[in-house]
C-alpha cells in the first residue's frame, strides 16, 4: 500500500511547470497605463482661478464681529 501513493504525488507537479511561463507575457500591458498621467494637469489650472473670486464676497461680512466685543469687559471686573 505504501509504494502506490509515492508514485502518483511526482506525477502531479510536473504538470504544472510547464503553464508557469506563460505569465510572463501580461506584463506588455503595464507601459500603457502610466499615460493617464497627462490629464491631471488641466485639473492645476481651474482651481487657481476660482479660489481668490471666493475669498473677496465674505470680506464685507467681517465688521459684525463688533458685537462680541462688549461681552469681554464683565471677566476683567469681576
Amino acid at each position: 500500500m505504501p509504494p502506490m501513493p509515492s508514485v502518483t504525488l511526482p506525477t502531479v507537479p510536473q504538470v504544472t511547470l510547464p503553464p508557469m511561463p506563460a505569465i510572463v507575457v501580461p506584463k506588455a500591458v503595464l507601459p500603457p497605463m502610466p499615460k493617464v498621467t497627462l490629464p491631471t494637469v488641466m485639473m492645476a489650472p481651474m482651481p487657481a482661478i476660482v479660489v481668490p473670486k471666493v475669498t473677496l464676497p465674505p470680506l464685507p461680512f467681517v465688521p459684525n464681529v463688533n458685537v462680541p466685543m462688549p461681552f469681554a469687559a464683565p471677566p476683567p471686573s469681576a
